[in-house]
């Protein structure tokens, strides 16, 4: 009996481990919408760059929105790949980091 449980738990692992097609389509579609979502915001931040060329205080507010906006989603990255087995530290470390950045966003905009 005790063999049986031992099997049964060792395919239950490897039926884990292995990928299904659900996931990787999901992984797929996952992939997709990022690189779609920083495409529109890439050709957002274009035409805007383009519209205000001729005004450098324009100019540098897109520039700076567009760096800050880069460096939370940069940010939020990190946050989303960290395990519970991270360190308290770097974990208060990139919320405050994304605190921040959401914070001069806000102001920015406002």
């Amino acid at each position: 009996m005790g063999a049986d449980a031992n099997t049964h738990s060792a395919e239950t692992a490897a039926d884990e481990k292995e990928p299904t097609s659900s996931s990787a389509l999901l992984a797929v579609a996952s992939l997709v919408v990022r690189v779609a979502a920083v495409a529109l915001l890439a050709c957002s931040f274009a035409q805007s760059a383009w519209r205000a060329r001729g005004d450098p205080w324009d100019l540098a507010f897109i520039a700076g929105a567009g760096a800050t906006l880069a460096a939370l989603f940069w940010c939020l990255r990190l946050a989303e790949r960290l395990t519970p087995a991270s360190p308290p530290a770097e974990r208060w470390r990139l919320q405050v980091a994304v605190w921040c950045l959401s914070t001069v966003l806000s102001c920015a905009f406002a």
